[in-house]
């Protein structure tokens, strides 16, 4: 479906989405020269929205065929059909010309991402219970043939009223193998969060040789991977401090 400037996906439960396209924001999450992030009220309904900017060469990128706006949509389907749980993408828009594309997907309502919640102080018990359910997505996720790339606890959104843990920014994510370096590196990055959200050395090192036996890896060849992959994050992280 198309409609002058604006290329269409999906959509079918977004009536007229385009009658006063493009959105507004009716509430800014975040706007940089690469992305802007908002809450969309759509004829009742409230969207999240991602409207990806492309200039220069990532909007070569984008004409080439390697667009994140679409790469998301895509993945949003892939990670829902084998399991995973991350939410509804329900529609992309791109504009003619390789500009922007919108990614509108279902709003998570009442849900905050992990990182911001260990940031409050959390208590024992909820920590716990977010690693671990944390842990087990990042499983699940893993043994679907998959690697987010970026599985951080920023990107976890936690549900409480259903006790729900969402992965999102799923961008980048990519098929992968059990133990390849982007999967530790997922690995990696989500032990490390959790080490600095204070979850406890001797339950961290419990999940490393949980997923291993889950995903059928050599705890040791796994390790070796994991120390040098954790090196370079743990001193990225330092220089952010």
């Amino acid at each position: 479906m198309a409609s002058q400037s604006w290329q269409v996906f999906g959509a079918e439960t977004l009536p007229d989405l385009l009658a006063h396209w493009p959105p507004t924001s009716d509430k800014l999450l975040r706007d940089n020269p690469k992305l802007q992030a908002f809450v969309w009220l759509h004829q009742g309904q409230t969207l999240f929205v991602k409207c990806f900017r492309y200039q220069g060469v990532r909007r070569l990128v984008a004409l080439l065929g390697r667009e994140r706006g679409m790469a998301g949509f895509r993945a949003a389907a892939q990670l829902r059909a084998a399991g995973v749980l991350t939410p509804d993408a329900l529609a992309l828009v791109r504009e003619s010309g390789g500009k922007r594309s919108w990614l509108l997907t279902e709003m998570l309502h009442g849900a905050v991402n992990c990182h911001q919640l260990a940031a409050t102080g959390l208590s024992v018990e909820m920590k716990q219970q977010l690693f671990q359910a944390g842990l087990a997505l990042l499983i699940k996720l893993h043994q679907s043939g998959f690697a987010h790339v970026d599985f951080k606890w920023a990107n976890l959104m936690w549900q409480q009223t259903d006790a729900k843990l969402w992965m999102i920014a799923h961008e980048d994510v990519t098929a992968s193998s059990p133990g390849s370096k982007l999967q530790l590196r997922d690995l990696t990055r989500f032990l490390l969060n959790a080490e600095e959200a204070g979850v406890a050395t001797s339950v961290r090192d419990a999940a490393f040789q949980d997923y291993c036996q889950q995903m059928q890896l050599s705890p040791e060849v796994a390790r070796r991977r994991f120390d040098a992959c954790y090196q370079r994050l743990w001193q990225r992280h330092q220089k952010h401090r």
